[in-house]
């Protein structure tokens, strides 16, 4: 017997509760106006700083920060230190950084040295190198003499390429759910000298590290070292990267 009971539908304006906010989720109509400009006109990549697209991405994601940081009263450093152990890498990419790495004076205990020396290690953050160098000169005053041991380049690399692309790929499929991406890096690689001869390098060197371990702090230490599962895992992710790419 043909059952006669009737379902009811609901109108097109009474939408049901909608329970998978982990797939998409609504936004607010202040947030969409804002990003519009960025979807439509200004569209750019913000790792992408080789061109206008792309810097003003880049501004925008950084005035987006400092917003956040201010509504929420934190610093930026704050934020970065919520990133755990990779804050290592990160921290040193806020500001300029210098230590003194060699002191030098005398050549006996009880003599009054004539000269005195101090080797410094700086690293200003890229664009700055005139303005440090002249703020150092200003610290120390006239009767001092300052000489440049080591000034090396800095790098930019576009992110938005096929290279990268093969990277992520192979990442991925090595460990699901892994995401790559940009940082500017504090210390210096072979990369600044392969930049002279027109070769672009990229420090893809993909460790799968315990999140308790501090990597960064142990970079040139007497215990510097990776465990060898994360070392295997490397070496799996780069092999496969070369024989695909």
């Amino acid at each position: 017997m043909p059952d006669s009971s009737t379902k009811k539908v609901p109108a097109r304006n009474a939408l049901p509760v909608y329970l998978d906010y982990a797939a998409t989720t609504p936004v607010d109509v202040r947030v969409a106006a804002k990003m519009i400009p960025h979807l439509t006109e200004m569209f750019g990549n913000p790792a992408s700083r080789s061109h206008a697209y792309g810097w003003a991405a880049d501004e925008a994601v950084e005035l987006a920060r400092e917003q956040v940081c201010a509504l929420i009263g934190a610093d930026p450093r704050e934020i970065v230190r919520a990133s755990g152990m990779a804050a290592g890498f990160l921290l040193p990419s806020l500001s300029t950084t210098s230590n003194p790495t060699q002191l030098d004076a005398g050549y006996k205990q009880n003599v009054i040295p004539d000269t005195a020396s101090a080797v410094i290690d700086i690293r200003p953050l890229p664009g700055t190198e005139d303005e440090v160098l002249a703020q150092i000169r200003s610290i120390i005053g006239p009767d001092i003499e300052l000489s440049i041991q080591v000034q090396d380049v800095g790098l930019e690399n576009d992110f938005d390429t096929p290279i990268v692309d093969a990277m992520k790929r192979t990442l991925s499929a090595a460990d699901p759910g892994a995401v790559m991406l940009p940082y500017l890096l504090s210390g210096g690689t072979d990369n600044k000298a392969l930049s002279l001869i027109g070769i672009t390098g990229y420090g893809f060197a993909p460790l799968r590290l315990p999140a308790d371990m501090d990597f960064p702090g142990m970079f040139h230490g007497v215990d510097e070292r990776v465990p060898l599962d994360a070392l295997d895992f490397g070496h799996r992710v780069l092999t496969d990267f070369l024989r695909t790419y």
